[in-house]
Formats: C-alpha cells, sequence, structure tokens
C-alpha cells in the first residue's frame, strides 16, 4: 500500500513541474514573440534615427539663367551628458557667439533632454565646420554635425 501512494506522488510532481515549465515557456514566448512592449524599448536604446533632408534640385528659368541653388549648411548638435570640460572662449570665438549664449544653449537641450541630441547652433557656414573639426576633434560632445541643404536665391535682375 505504501508503494501505492509514492507511485502517486511521482506522477503529481512530475505533473506539476511540467505544468509550472509550460507557464515559464508560453510567458516567455508572449513576451518575445507576441509583445512589442519590450522591442521598442530595445530599439529605443540601440537605435538612433538621423534625418538626411533631400537636396532640392537647380531650378532656371526659360532662358537658361540659374534661378534657385543650394547651398550645404551645417547645425551643430549637442548631447548634454556627454558634455566635458572644454575652452569655452576658443569655442565661442571659432563660431562668433557669446559664452552666454552657449551656456543657455546647453542649458535648453539639457532641460529638453540630456540622452538626445539637441541642436546648439544652426547652420554654421561649410567654411568654419572644418576649422571646428580640426580644433575639436577630441571633444565628443560637438562631433554630431547635421548638413542640410538651404535653397538660395539667385538675386540678378531678371527680364520677362
Amino acid at each position: 500500500m505504501s508503494v501505492d501512494i509514492f507511485s502517486k506522488r511521482k506522477y503529481y510532481v512530475t505533473t506539476i513541474f511540467l505544468a509550472a515549465g509550460l507557464i515559464f515557456i508560453l510567458k516567455l514566448f508572449g513576451l518575445q514573440v507576441i509583445s512589442s512592449k519590450y522591442k521598442v524599448s530595445a530599439t529605443n536604446n540601440v537605435l538612433r534615427e538621423i534625418v538626411q533632408y533631400p537636396a532640392r534640385g537647380l531650378v532656371y528659368d526659360r532662358n537658361g539663367v540659374l534661378m534657385v541653388f543650394n547651398k550645404p549648411a551645417y547645425d551643430l548638435l549637442v548631447t548634454p551628458r556627454e558634455v566635458e570640460r572644454f575652452d569655452t572662449l576658443s569655442f565661442c570665438r571659432l563660431l562668433e557667439i557669446s559664452k552666454e549664449d552657449l551656456i543657455a544653449g546647453i542649458q535648453k537641450a539639457s532641460e529638453y533632454s540630456t540622452y538626445k541630441p539637441s541642436i546648439l547652433i544652426k547652420q554654421i557656414p561649410p567654411k568654419v565646420l572644418p576649422i571646428f573639426r580640426s580644433n575639436y576633434i577630441n571633444l565628443k560632445v560637438f562631433i554630431h554635425s547635421r548638413e542640410h541643404c538651404v535653397n538660395m536665391h539667385n538675386h540678378r535682375q531678371r527680364t520677362f
């Protein structure tokens, strides 16, 4: 009789472990395959979207005179959490801004998000960017520069 009780117990314990294992497998399947909650969170940690603005084509009038052309412009971005100590005076001199504007821009960016790059200075001229990059090659904070095109109009006298 006592052998009979232990043999039934073996089946009960096995059934409980199999049921618990099945519950865990179903829960993992739901988290990994069905639910997109953690996928979105993981994607936000890994991927960074970079917007590339398309250049508008050249516009000519019917006589072949150039009316609108593209001029490259760059935005300087800052990630506040990565800001280290740097020479603010030469930085401001190079970009022709005041120290107060620089501090206010970094403060505004950190109020928005300390992890996401924010625009510090818009439309840096193409001539200044190589000088800036060569002077601040070791400064990780301002490496993010975003290129886009600004449409410029040819202001010559037009006869219609």
